[in-house]
């Protein structure tokens, strides 16, 4: 119960309102909310694939279809995504016949052979997207923040234990009523 009355008290004299606190306080609680809400909305953005707008077209040749995969060489791209295999080309026939699409499989960025026919040489056409410098650059401050040292957590609890301290035991600054 002495901890009720104490709250009781502390409510009753004013000293709980937040427009008790000097503004220093409430710009810092506004910047680590701020910070907070811009963490958030970055994260979200990391890695997505949205924000790739550009395509390119890719023949790549000495290429395979069998059952280990090939891996796209553009793959590694900034942001690839959505490739798209337009033909598929043998090369060791000397006739370049087209393979049909039911012959290969496209899983992520790897073409995997879908017959029993494994192709050693073939010439790959095929599409993709990737990022651009909006990518990029939500990529970089994402990093950049990443970089930012571990304390800093410690360091926003402290300064979150000291609001309250001052909001509970009245060292806002602000005016202090008796109640009446």
């Amino acid at each position: 119960m002495p901890h009720f009355f104490f709250l009781k008290m502390l409510i009753k004299g004013k000293q709980g309102q937040i427009g008790g606190l000097p503004n220093t306080v409430l710009v810092i609680i506004f910047a680590l909310l701020m910070l907070a809400v811009g963490f958030l909305i970055v994260q979200q953005m990391l890695d997505l694939d949205n924000l790739s707008s550009k395509s390119a077209t890719v023949k790549e040749t000495s290429a395979y279809v069998n059952t280990t995969g090939y891996t796209l060489a553009h793959s590694t791209a900034v942001a690839f995504n959505s490739p798209v295999i337009t033909t598929v080309v043998n090369a060791t026939d000397g006739n370049g016949t087209t393979l049909l699409a039911g012959n290969y499989t496209l899983t992520g960025n790897v073409v995997y052979n879908a017959s029993v026919t494994a192709w050693a040489d073939v010439n790959l056409t095929y599409t993709y997207k990737y990022g651009e410098a909006s990518y990029e650059g939500v990529n970089d401050t994402i990093s950049a923040f990443l970089s930012i040292p571990s304390l800093l957590g410690l360091l926003i609890l402290v300064i979150i234990v000291g609001i309250v301290i001052a909001l509970l035991f009245g060292m806002g600054g602000g005016k202090t009523g008796t109640g009446a």
